[in-house]
């Protein structure tokens, strides 16, 4: 859904006219052959962009419930040129699943729909592999982890920018990056990264590996100008690392109070803005600094004891059988 991938890819500002065409006459073709082989009484999609609207409009008699992540919303403030159609189709769904209140009221607005409309659900983790049991080898505090896109919109480059600050403070410091991209500018970033002491490229990790990663650190940093709520900040929470994230929309609420009071967490405000993901020029140095502040005062914290129980009853919260209970009974009540 987003602009820049890990892998080859089209924009959806480039998808018109021909592009357009085979697009829709591929997925209407495996759509109408999934739902004729399964029989479902219900259809889920995710992202309310195109997809969504094509799955609606083809099958009209089906109950069709949408997911969104996020970068919809994204789409939605930078492509005008398919938004009235995705608009039209995606108020006719029978419900939307949003991952908080943040992007609830964002949804109304640019859809158009009533938020009876909407559930917040949130997004939900796989316990079993994220958690804190079987850790194979000792914590660092001092070791650092982002995962994700390596690309200037996920700010890798102002945690590049932070890391230095931090490791100038702390010699034994490590900056783990668990992730990939592509083109000119992830050339740069892991240019840039392979120089530095300390800085680790990983590559992209399966889920389990992520997790053990998770359990030998102390602080994972996320410091993205643009997301819906990455999943991997309750993943790196069960895992019990320290937290430092920037500003995200919905964060606050999603969070809750007790979390955000806690040290678990640190949030960072955001730079002022050019576009939805890109930072004005002359902020970008003093949110670097204040990333590395917060980076420093987590390293400390993880050093340490801690009162886990807010962390873990967050988590808990989030785990994908809370997830699903909330879906399946807000599904469940569309048929009463």
């Amino acid at each position: 859904m987003s602009d820049e991938m890990p892998y080859e890819s089209t924009r959806y500002d480039e998808l018109t006219g021909k592009k357009l065409e085979i697009w829709q006459e591929s997925f209407s073709r495996s759509l109408k052959e999934a739902v004729e082989s399964f029989e479902p009484d219900v259809v889920l999609t995710h992202h309310l962009w195109l997809l969504t609207a094509l799955v609606r409009e083809a099958f009209p008699e089906l109950p069709v419930f949408a997911f969104s992540h996020g970068s919809d919303l994204r789409q939605m403030e930078k492509n005008g040129k398919h938004r009235l159609k995705v608009i039209n189709s995606c108020r006719k769904l029978d419900g939307i699943f949003a991952l908080n209140d943040f992007q609830k009221r964002r949804i109304c607005e640019f859809y158009d729909v009533s938020p009876e409309m909407i559930k917040i659900t949130g997004a939900g983790y796989d316990r079993n592999c994220f958690n804190e049991h079987d850790s194979e080898a000792a914590r660092k505090p001092g070791q650092i982890v982002y995962a994700g896109k390596i690309s200037k919109a996920k700010g890798v480059k102002s945690l590049l920018d932070a890391f230095e600050i931090v490791s100038s403070r702390r010699p034994g410091a490590e900056l783990c990056i668990a992730g990939s991209g592509k083109g000119m500018e992830y050339d740069s970033l892991a240019g840039r990264a392979n120089k530095m002491k300390g800085v680790r490229l990983m590559g992209n990790m399966d889920q389990c590996e992520l997790a053990k990663l998770f359990r030998q650190s102390g602080v994972f940093a996320l410091p993205s100008f643009y997301e819906g709520l990455p999943l991997v900040l309750v993943e790196a929470a069960a895992c019990g690392m320290k937290l430092v994230v920037s500003e995200l929309g919905g964060l606050k609420d999603w969070f809750g109070q007790e979390m955000m009071a806690s040290q678990n967490s640190i949030t960072v405000s955001l730079p002022r803005m050019v576009s939805v993901d890109k930072p004005l020029k002359q902020d970008e140095n003093d949110y670097a600094q204040r990333f590395a502040d917060a980076i420093s005062t987590q390293i400390d914290r993880a050093s340490g004891t801690e009162d886990s129980s807010i962390r873990k009853e967050f988590v808990k919260r989030k785990s994908w059988e809370s997830v699903f209970d909330e879906i399946e009974k807000h599904i469940d009540a569309k048929f009463e």
